[in-house]
């Protein structure tokens, strides 16, 4: 793995109990570079972010980050060494705003989690005011947006989301989508596993999930003059 790679996948095979649902999938990504799995409910995308992290063994092949086969270790471990995860969830509603923050910071020095509470309240100044109100009582948006700042606490090199747009209404997506453009870049890798074409707003680099394989893979200029996203989401040949 050269130093500009992050994190590399290969020939991985990967699902649930006995049932494979990923096939062999070769995948790599580098340093500031955003990539946008798309894919249809089904697909593989969520099984694909769960091997990453660790929440689903592999089967075969394998996975490094930032150099280091990673292929057996342990979710935490995987943390350890620059990763970041944001679910579907994201946040604890019965924790408040800075009791969730503190939380995605617990592998930080002590000394730094007051430096990073304020850069990330910086971030999303709409938090800032409410630190102690629960997390609970925000809007979908606004979790989404406590969710990604809960995953940047840690100063990740590698921050992995699974659908952020779940749940959310069309003028949230688009904050969301606002809110992550700030953070694209700055030396942090971004994978994001979405079925919203809209994300593709923030990505360099596109991958493709149909069945479990990767039907296509290259730039987002690339991706727009193909027929794959037309195949993938409606099942027309272009």
């Amino acid at each position: 793995m050269d130093d500009a790679t992050v994190l590399r996948l290969s020939e991985v095979v990967s699902g649930y109990g006995e049932l494979p649902v990923l096939w062999g999938i070769d995948l790599s990504v580098t340093k500031d570079e955003t990539l946008v799995i798309l894919g249809a409910n089904g697909a593989g995308k969520s099984t694909m972010i769960k091997t990453i992290i660790g929440e689903l063994p592999l089967k075969s092949g394998k996975i490094e980050i930032l150099g280091e086969d990673v292929s057996g270790l342990k979710i935490h471990k995987r943390i350890d060494l620059g990763v970041a995860y944001m679910s579907e969830l994201g946040v604890f509603p019965t924790l408040s705003i800075q009791e969730n923050l503190v939380l995605g910071a617990y592998n930080t020095r002590r000394t730094l989690v007051k430096e990073r509470l304020e850069e990330i309240f910086g971030l999303f100044p709409e938090l800032k005011g409410r630190r102690k109100a629960l997390a609970g009582s925000l809007s979908g948006g606004q979790r989404k947006l406590l969710g990604v700042g809960k995953a940047l606490m840690s100063d990740p090199k590698i921050l992995i989301m699974d659908e952020p747009s779940s749940g959310l209404s069309p003028l949230y997506v688009k904050e969301v989508i606002s809110s992550l453009r700030s953070i694209t870049g700055k030396g942090r890798a971004m994978v994001i596993a979405e079925q919203n074409v809209s994300f593709l707003e923030l990505s360099d680099r596109v991958c493709v999930i149909e069945g479990g394989k990767v039907s296509f893979e290259g730039s987002t200029s690339e991706f727009e003059n193909t027929e794959v996203l037309h195949r993938a989401f409606f099942g027309i040949q272009g």
